[in-house]
């Protein structure tokens, strides 16, 4: 417009054309799980098999019969078709990301986002059918569609904005963590392809290539059907396999090694965000005495009764875990160490009995020492912290909880204390 040019296509396409480079160099910024070669490749086959099928819509529907009808392509084609072809791979990049695993915050964002690229592509779609049947005016529903994907794209932008403002939350009961489903998309990207070969091919249903279209059909519905099966199969073997890999199986919390990973994951989210974060150790105390008195068989039952109390006290994105022995550690994300000294209350009416097998009730009781991340540079900071408030609240007598805390922060050395009550 400011240069008074109608030519198409001009440098204004070039500019819109820009939009695709960097909203897929935006979607590589995403971080994603690690996988391994294997999921890579079938990975890698199910995006191919989306990518194919879209393909095949834009083919049969505007690039197909744009180039039969003109004889090839030009500078005005390659423009024209580059637009439904970009929407694509957007597209596949959104379905790739969200098959490769990314941060729970931003599954919404991607999810509103792909709608959007959808919508694009019915925009980008109606636009090259209408050059080709006819002429192309401003104001067209054409126009309306892209302005709304637009409005789409913005409400997945505002939710990811949203998403980092919140704190990377993990739930803390393993067994509420389920794994991802298989994907539906490979197969209808398959099923759509069919359906378009069927279309193309109705007038010979009942000659010999409609026969063999009809059972390349059944087969591909077939083997689809055994695919969708096995992968569901596979899913309820990794979840056991998930299970004996991170969940320690007396307590059925986190593992020390399992727990570690999430304990990094969810310090770096607070201190990256300036968010507060508490942790809690607790320790059964005399537990060498239970075990000598009344065997290990009672010892584990100790521990687990505790466990199991801990995780009916505790919020869905809490995360606890066994650090070892009859040490239990808990991550309270958002929590101070004032408002963790509440639930250490609560825990430490725990302080009650288990029955011995065949004899008498056994009392016990727990120590509990609590940190919070102020001052922390790492997580074994943190951690190391709430063990030394936990071995006050042993020398203070036991059965009792003790907060770690810098009293002097002005002092040239850092004065540091250990405060509580029983």
């Amino acid at each position: 417009m400011v240069l008074h040019q109608k030519a198409y296509p001009s440098w204004a396409d070039a500019a819109y054309l820009c939009f695709y480079f960097v909203t897929l160099a935006g979607l590589l910024t995403f971080p994603t799980r690690r996988r391994a070669r294997g999921e890579r490749f079938r990975l890698f086959l199910d995006m191919a098999t989306v990518f194919v099928g879209g393909a095949s819509v834009i083919w049969y529907v505007a690039l197909g019969p744009a180039v039969s009808a003109q004889g090839g392509f030009n500078l005005a084609n390659i423009v024209t078709f580059a637009y439904p072809v970009g929407d694509l791979v957007l597209f596949f990049g959104v379905v790739s990301l969200l098959a490769r695993g990314v941060r729970r915050s931003s599954v919404t964002a991607l999810k509103i986002f792909a709608v959007g690229m959808l919508m694009f592509v019915a925009a980008d779609m109606s636009y090259t059918y209408v050059t080709l049947h006819s002429t192309y005016l401003g104001g067209d529903p054409v126009d309306s569609l892209w302005i709304v994907a637009l409005m789409v794209m913005f409400l997945a932008a505002s939710a990811q904005w949203h998403s980092t403002l919140q704190p990377e939350l993990t739930k803390a009961a393993p067994q509420q963590q389920p794994m991802s489903r298989p994907s539906i998309t490979p197969y209808v990207a398959v099923a759509m392809s069919y359906f378009l070969l069927i279309q193309a091919g109705r007038h010979v249903v009942f000659d010999p290539l409609g026969g063999l279209i009809l059972g390349a059909v059944v087969i591909t519905s077939l083997v689809s059907v055994r695919q969708l099966t096995a992968l569901r199969d596979n899913r309820e073997l990794a979840i056991g396999y998930r299970a004996l890999a991170d969940i320690d199986g007396l307590t059925g919390l986190y593992n020390r090694r399992r727990f570690m990973d999430l304990a990094e994951e969810v310090f770096a989210h607070a201190h990256r965000l300036d968010l507060p974060l508490a942790a809690m150790m607790i320790d059964i105390d005399h537990f060498k005495q239970i075990n000598d008195q009344f065997g290990h068989m009672c010892g584990d039952q100790v521990i687990s009764g505790i466990a199991r109390f801990c995780q009916e006290r505790l919020r869905p994105d809490d995360i606890a875990g066994r650090y070892g022995g009859d040490e239990l550690i808990i991550l309270l994300p958002g929590t101070t160490s004032e408002a963790a000294v509440h639930l250490a209350e609560r825990l430490s009416e725990r302080n009650g009995e288990v029955t011995k097998l065949g004899a008498s009730a056994m009392p016990f009781t727990i120590s509990i020492g609590i940190a919070d991340v102020t001052g922390c540079r790492d997580t074994a900071a943190l951690l190391a912290r709430a063990d030394l408030a936990l071995y006050e609240a042993k020398r203070a007598g036991r059965a009792c909880w003790r907060v770690y805390e810098e009293i002097d922060p002005s002092a040239s050395a850092p004065v540091e204390a250990i405060v509580g009550v029983e």
